[in-house]
């Protein structure tokens, strides 16, 4: 009975949206050596593993084969530092969630807006596409931003 139930929870485990990744794949790990014990090496586990996780740390982590863990959890590292990169430079909440529990102050930086606010800052136009209105263009002449050099 306890096979059965550890089986179908590896079955359809999928990584949350806040699970730190690395508690997730060890969590993984451990399940799919109980449930496969004997008959798979570390790269099986690890397989299985990667294809459990977000689909963004999937795609991130590319189409390399992993053997052990600890690769995979370096690969997720990398993959996770550079849509963390991605993120900020968008200015938009964090897509995945931290390698570690902890891992970042605050996850939840964007979370004091009202429900259905975007995290679009805006360039200060006011204008909600994010084009320069002219009235600014207008501005930025008067003080000699696009004066050329001829």
């Amino acid at each position: 009975m306890e096979y059965e139930r550890r089986l179908t929870e590896l079955q359809t485990r999928k990584q949350k949206k806040f699970e730190p990744t690395e508690n997730f794949i060890y969590d993984t790990i451990e399940l799919s050596k109980y449930c496969y014990e004997g008959g798979d090496d570390e790269s099986a586990h690890v397989i299985r593993t990667k294809s459990k996780l977000l689909p963004e740390l999937q795609l991130a982590t590319g189409t390399t084969s992993y053997p052990t863990v600890l690769q995979l959890i370096e690969a997720c590292e990398a993959a996770t530092r550079t849509l963390e990169i991605r993120d900020e430079t968008l200015g938009t909440a964090f897509s995945i969630p931290p390698m570690r529990q902890g891992d970042r102050k605050s996850d939840d930086q964007f979370s004091n807006k009202k429900s259905g606010e975007s995290n679009y800052r805006g360039n200060g136009s006011g204008n909600s596409r994010g084009y320069q209105t002219a009235e600014w263009h207008g501005e930025r002449r008067k003080e000699g931003a696009f004066q050329s050099n001829r």
